[in-house]
């Protein structure tokens, strides 16, 4: 998990910066600008040649002449203005959409290593605010189970794993003091008094064999199916897991908002 996350601070180290066309932009701005001015320069000249009285009848039509140079002209200019625009108009939409890729790439890549970061303190039980705060900074919407766990972390898999046996005794007790079931045999007697139960996962809708289940799903990395299996178990024993059955949750639900989270980033 070090690894990783030195991997993708070198990735964003070498997220490449978007390309600079203020040059380009800027040569295109002041040729602009020029074709605008000569526009205008033969917009007033047409202007003013049509404002000219008529000639009179056999004089020259050097007036009119002039006039339909200077359209002539102006059609031109008009046509090189919006070829301008339009260069302009694609360079400015080029520059922002490889600037808008740059950004989202090292957004993204940001996010993978603040989400690695969040990853490990779940394997850990540490606290993991700072990464959650660098997670927000980047846009991501966090989930509120993340969020209530943030400052003091979530039990650890292994935690879960080594106290498990004790809750599952003290289950296993509330079920045979409330059956009877002490008094009813000898081997009644020794699981009750000695805490016998079942290490080897079998079948049977027991409490006993529910349990041997759950213990041997937590082992085996599905939390969800341990939490499964306690929920099918009469309510004393419930109860007397309920205090590993809440840590046990709260892994869960960290695990599965991260996880979730994760899946809206690929």
């Amino acid at each position: 998990q070090e690894t990783a996350i030195d991997d993708l601070q070198s990735t964003v180290e070498s997220i490449p910066t978007a390309p600079d066309l203020s040059g380009e932009l800027g040569d295109l701005r002041n040729t602009l600008t020029d074709l605008a001015e000569q526009v205008s320069t033969l917009e007033s000249r047409l202007a003013e040649l049509e404002d000219r009285p008529a000639p009179e009848a056999g004089g020259s039509d050097v007036s009119a002449s002039q006039i339909e140079e200077l359209s002539a002209a102006l059609s031109e200019q008009r046509e090189t203005l919006d070829a301008q625009r339009a260069e302009i108009d694609a360079l400015k939409g080029e520059a922002e959409a490889e600037e808008a890729a740059a950004r989202d790439s090292a957004r993204a890549t940001l996010q993978r290593a603040a989400l690695t970061r969040v990853m490990t303190a779940l394997d850990t039980g540490d606290d993991f605010s700072p990464a959650l705060s660098d997670l927000r900074e980047t846009g991501a919407d966090v989930p509120a189970a993340l969020a209530d766990a943030a400052e003091t972390g979530v039990p650890t898999q292994e935690a879960l794993i080594e106290s498990f046996p004790e809750a599952a005794r003290a289950a296993l007790a509330t079920v045979r003091d409330a059956d009877g079931g002490a008094a009813s045999s000898v081997g009644g007697f020794f699981k009750s008094q000695l805490g016998i139960r079942s290490l080897e996962p079998r079948e049977g809708d027991d409490p006993d064999a529910v349990l041997s289940r759950a213990e041997a799903a937590l082992r085996d990395g599905r939390l969800g199916g341990a939490l499964a299996e306690i929920e099918t178990l009469p309510e004393g024993a419930r109860t007397a897991l309920s205090d590993w059955a809440a840590d046990a949750e709260r892994r869960s639900a960290a695990l599965s908002a991260a996880n979730a989270l994760a899946g809206t980033m690929n």
